[in-house]
């Protein structure tokens, strides 16, 4: 079985120290660290999630009460006006750069 693998795999007989020394030479060691990274960040992110529910479950971790502390805005119609203001200055500056040139021609043509 193991002659199979060597055969179609490739894979190269190296011991732990000798595959560090073989990181960005050789892709099966270079994938074999990227599938090990990538592992490991999976298994930690399900361990994280998983224990983020179970607090959740269990009361530990309760939602903020945001929406009933949070202050009401009262509605000022001068920075309405003034929003609106600036927006119409934009509005007039891009209708100007779409309309092009507009100084006196040029006398040498």
């Amino acid at each position: 079985m193991n002659s199979i693998k060597k055969k179609f795999v490739k894979i190269p007989d190296l011991s732990v120290f000798e595959s560090l020394r073989e990181i960005g030479r050789n892709p099966f060691v270079d994938w074999m660290i990227i599938l090990l990274i990538s592992a490991t960040v999976a298994v930690l992110m399900t361990l994280g999630g998983i224990n983020l529910y179970i607090r959740v479950a269990s009361g530990d971790i309760r939602s903020s009460d945001a929406a009933n502390s949070s202050s009401v805005k009262i509605f000022n119609k001068k920075d309405l006006t003034e929003t609106i203001s600036q927006f119409d200055m934009k509005k007039t500056l891009e209708l100007q750069v779409k309309r092009g040139y507009s100084g006196p021609s040029d006398p040498a043509i």
